[in-house]
């Protein structure tokens, strides 16, 4: 006999079915962009605009790169209107996504470590941390990982209202 069969209830099929079926693993698509209902595109991400997960996006054809992925008010593709392709977010999708955020200030303060405890407490990781003093300002520009646009909204609600900024934005 092939099979031992402990639970007289349970059938040589049925456990093999079974079987079957714990093996079956969950469905992954791999890309993060679905181009007009499909997932397996050469996609890029512009640098220019760095899209998150939940921004409006467009596609743009390009000759080298597969689709090019702005934001959808990104200055680079406002008047192009060949070459364009709908896009939309794959929202199964676990990867994280680099972008920029730039705090304001109207004096310089070290706040260094309330960015770091905000960021933290909010689900965002800071990959660089750079400060440029222009125009008795000084802008402190975060380069961050984030899973979507709705953890990094919150992170930047709360850089806000650290003492001395005057402006949080995602572009210069």
């Amino acid at each position: 006999e092939l099979y031992m069969n402990n639970n007289e209830d349970e059938s040589v099929t049925d456990v093999i079915l079974d079987k079957k079926k714990s093996n079956i693993k969950e469905i992954n698509h791999k890309g993060d962009i679905i181009v007009d209902g499909n997932y397996d595109v050469l996609i890029t991400m512009a640098k220019c605009c760095k899209p998150v997960k939940g921004d409006d996006i467009v596609g743009y054809i390009t000759k080298n790169q597969g689709i090019k992925i702005h934001k959808a008010n990104c200055k680079n593709v406002n008047d192009i209107t060949d070459r364009v392709v709908n896009v939309m977010w794959n929202y199964d999708t676990k990867n994280t996504f680099l972008t920029n955020v730039y705090i304001h200030m109207n004096i310089e303060e070290d706040i260094l470590s309330k960015i770091i405890e905000i960021a933290t407490k909010k689900g965002i990781i800071i990959k660089s941390f750079n400060s440029i003093n222009k125009n008795n300002e000084i802008m402190y520009e975060l380069c961050v990982q984030t899973k979507d646009k709705e953890t990094l909204d919150k992170a930047i609600s709360a850089f806000r209202i650290l003492p001395h900024v005057t402006d949080v934005t995602k572009e210069i």
